[in-house]
């Protein structure tokens, strides 16, 4: 598990002072964390949001996906998943919408490069269409084949996947991060 069982224990007596705790994380830390929010925090509520989900629909996940107030999601499709793999009903679950200019801004982006990184949900089709007709490098730390962008004019480069204090370095230093999510 990527949390210490004292991060959620604390994360749990937080929720009891507040009322409600909001959460991003991996879905199979979400049992741990409703296990803590029943035995510190019994009244509290708990909201996820942007969870990833493991593929397999485990009992204990699906039990513990009970105890959820709310699930607020970034892709529509995500609320059918929770639906259909953990049980949660349509009516405990929101999308809400990232909104993306339809022209953008190039501004500040002289120097340096655009970041992007990612496994999950992620359209790197469109990303590198898109980064056809700028002149500016692509750094991407994905699980892609590392030719992806070696056309001519390319300057795509794909780094793997990164550490996460190395992804934070990276965006750190990026002229701006693109997110290209599959909706």
């Amino acid at each position: 598990m990527g949390v210490r069982v004292r991060d959620w224990a604390a994360l749990a007596a937080l929720g009891r002072g507040s009322g409600s705790v909001v959460v991003v994380t991996v879905g199979t830390d979400l049992a741990l964390l409703v296990l803590f929010m029943r035995v510190l925090a019994p009244r509290a509520r708990v909201v996820l949001v942007d969870v990833l989900l493991p593929g397999r629909r485990p009992w204990w996940l699906r039990l513990a996906a009970r105890q959820i107030h709310h699930v607020v999601c970034i892709r529509r499709h995500d609320r059918t998943v929770f639906l259909e793999r953990l049980g949660v009903p349509m009516s405990k679950s929101s999308f809400v919408h990232w909104p993306a200019p339809a022209q953008t801004e190039t501004r500040g982006l002289d120097e340096g490069y655009l970041y992007s990184a990612g496994w999950a949900h992620r359209d790197w089709k469109t990303l590198l269409a898109a980064m056809a007709g700028l002149e500016h490098p692509l750094r991407l730390s994905a699980d892609l084949p590392r030719d992806i962008g070696s056309g001519d004019d390319s300057d795509v480069t794909v780094l793997g996947m990164l550490s996460p204090a190395d992804g934070r370095a990276m965006m750190s230093t990026a002229s701006a991060v693109v997110l290209p999510f599959v909706d």
